[in-house]
């Protein structure tokens, strides 16, 4: 009788592992978010679905990111709620898109040589000591793939990275949802 061995899971193995559960997870939070906001939009789950992936991309897509995204949610009647977590979901995506691109990119001998010039230890250090306020600060402003691929060629870890713009970008996405609401309600009077 053979025996089997278990070989590890490879990178690409992994990386579509993440994938799959990540779909999984959306597709969990979408139907939650659908079944709490209902009421309030009174979109069918079809159209509900629609204008969120609207959302979704136009938080991913580095033209809109979050400035656009976010507004043309709310003009499509997803509320307040739902476009903030669908805009800023969108907004954040690439910063693993960056992540793994940047992996990949790294394994060539040439580029791999080049991309780790750009980050020295010291720089490293600073980066993840100091590049936060940046990252919190700059990150609307700049766009997400313009920072995630800076601070991630300097040397910042992916998780800081990843929690700080995640806090930059939604903290203005509850401002310009909330702003704009508090707009629409004040010019038609409700």
């Amino acid at each position: 009788m053979a025996t089997m061995t278990q070989e590890p899971p490879t990178a690409k193995t992994a990386l579509w592992l993440w994938i799959a559960i990540g779909f999984g997870l959306t597709s969990i939070g979408f139907v939650i978010l659908y079944a709490l906001t209902h009421q309030t939009h009174g979109m069918g789950i079809v159209e509900y679905g629609g204008k969120s992936f609207i959302s979704w991309f136009m938080g991913f897509f580095p033209m809109f990111e979050i400035y656009g995204a976010v507004p043309a949610s709310y003009a499509l009647g997803l509320g307040v709620i739902s476009s903030i977590i669908w805009a800023v979901f969108g907004n954040i995506l690439p910063v693993f898109v960056i992540h793994y691109g940047y992996e990949y990119l790294s394994r060539y001998p040439r580029i791999g040589a080049w991309l780790e010039r750009l980050a020295s230890e010291k720089m490293k250090q600073r980066m993840n000591r100091y590049g936060t306020i940046g990252v919190l600060i700059l990150t609307p402003w700049v766009g997400i793939w313009a920072m995630a691929i800076t601070a991630r060629a300097l040397g910042m870890t992916v998780s800081r990275l990843f929690l700080f713009s995640g806090i930059s970008v939604t903290a203005y996405a509850v401002v310009i949802a909330t702003t704009m609401d508090l707009g629409v309600k004040a010019i038609s009077g409700g």
